[in-house]
């Protein structure tokens, strides 16, 4: 538990990182942009040199920062623990050092885009640790009353000490007025990027959230119906291997006896049925705990699908269609499994389809990986009974023909390899179910083969 705890936090150090990356990135284009067009559009005297020197260096410490995090992604740099929130914080210290150097030959506290270090504060808050964020803040207000003690003044902006005139006030005035403009514009273009996208990551953390609960919740109950299944495989072993022991005898004692064929044939069916209980019982235990046992192999995709029509239901009502470039595709996947869940499907749509009616089983490679389709034209389910799918014991099936398990697992399972499975129906139309496997489970060809 401490180790999965270490590995959450790791990993939103470094989505944390990678969002002030970014921001840093908008913050030097906005940076370039303010001075180009104060120098150049209001024609106020800068010291040009010096500041594109300042946003130059923190480009170039942005390009490394990216390049030590597209390494930390490759695996091809270690982060210890604590390391990332230091750095996060070390960088943040640098943008209000770089942030303090700006203001300071551009007007001081009298540049009104000195309101850039709520930004700051505010990503300080957001992005580190509690402690962090207070230094950080107390540190930004030092920087920002340093510049009312030290600062260059520029001309039109009105300088702190001395006694200007009033046309110069009132020019310096209209010009901060212009500037505090474009400064409280950009400062909430700058807010509503970084909020929005805020937002748009809590809504997709609250998405993935949902879907791991409802995973965890399915495997907790494979893992209880596997539980359950191999407990009863084994208490109930012995006494049907009693009563089909029995029932043999039985059957042999009526046929030397002389018995009429028709309590003989009881007999038998006794038998029959004992052993079909015996098949129930190891098919079940097998499904719900293949899925935990069985490590990868890699086969053809063309394997793959003649594995599960040879095994169904009724093989000669399958019609197999591979598109170019599916059937050759290798998978690295648990087979046995995968047989077993696809092959679920199919049977589910042999039986939903009129007798002598095809299904059709689709192979198609897609952009995304590998796209596996099962569809029929039978009756179809309607959303209430779509909506039910999937859970367990829950069937359509005659009594006796269906335990309500097969969608249950195949749907486990299939989120455990991690592929997408999704079940379409309309009444008197028929059932599409697709399933996707990702990129990441085919094997790539090598090089020359």
């Amino acid at each position: 538990m401490a180790r999965e705890s270490t590995a959450m936090h790791s990993q939103r150090s470094l989505i944390n990182f990678a969002w002030l990356l970014n921001l840093r990135w908008a913050a030097v284009l906005g940076q370039l942009g303010t001075v180009l067009s104060v120098e150049f559009g209001l024609g106020v005297e800068l010291p040009l040199t010096l500041l594109l020197s300042l946003i130059a260096f923190a480009a170039l410490s942005n390009l490394l920062l990216s390049c030590y995090l597209w390494a930390l992604r490759r695996g091809e740099a270690v982060a210890a623990g604590g390391v990332l929130p230091v750095l996060l914080g070390s960088v943040m210290i640098l943008d209000l050092l770089l942030l303090t150097a700006l203001l300071y030959v551009s007007g001081g506290p009298s540049n009104p885009f000195s309101i850039f270090y709520l930004v700051n504060v505010l990503l300080a808050s957001l992005l580190l640790p509690q402690l962090w964020g207070w230094a950080l803040a107390g540190f930004g207000g030092l920087c920002f009353a340093f510049l009312f003690y030290a600062h260059e003044p520029l001309p039109g902006l009105p300088a702190i000490s001395g006694e200007p005139s009033v046309e110069e006030m009132n020019e310096a005035w209209k010009l901060y007025l212009l500037g505090l403009g474009v400064a409280f514009g950009a400062l909430s273009l700058t807010l509503f990027y970084f909020f929005s996208r805020l937002r748009t990551a809590l809504a997709k953390l609250g998405e993935e959230l949902e879907l791991a609960t409802e995973q965890r919740e399915r495997s907790r109950r494979l893992e209880g119906m596997a539980t359950l299944a191999a407990g009863a495989a084994h208490e109930l072993a012995t006494p049907l291997s009693t009563i089909a022991v029995v029932a043999k005898e039985l059957e042999r004692a009526l046929q030397k006896g002389g018995s009429p064929e028709r309590i003989s044939e009881d007999a038998r069916l006794i038998r029959q049925e004992v052993q079909r209980c015996r098949e129930i019982l190891d098919q079940m235990s097998s499904d719900a705990g293949e899925s935990t046992g069985e490590g990868p192999q890699v086969f053809a995709v063309q394997q793959l699908c003649d594995e599960v029509i040879m095994g169904c239901k009724a093989p000669g009502r399958v019609m197999l269609r591979a598109c170019a470039g599916a059937a050759e595709l290798r998978l690295d996947l648990p087979r046995t499994t995968v047989v077993r869940a696809l092959r679920n499907l199919v049977n589910n749509a042999i039986d939903g389809s009129a007798t002598g009616q095809e299904v059709e089983f689709l192979a198609e490679k897609v952009a995304d990986g590998l796209l596996l389709t099962v569809r029929d034209e039978g009756q179809g389910m309607d959303a209430e009974t779509l909506e039910r799918a999937g859970s367990p014991f829950f069937t359509t099936k005659e009594v006796g023909e269906g335990m309500g398990l097969g969608l249950f697992l195949t749907r486990t399972v299939l989120d455990r390899l991690g592929a997408r499975f999704e079940l379409e129906s309309q009444p008197g139309i028929g059932t599409l179910a697709r399933v996707w496997f990702s990129e990441e489970r085919i094997l790539q060809e090598e090089p020359g083969r």
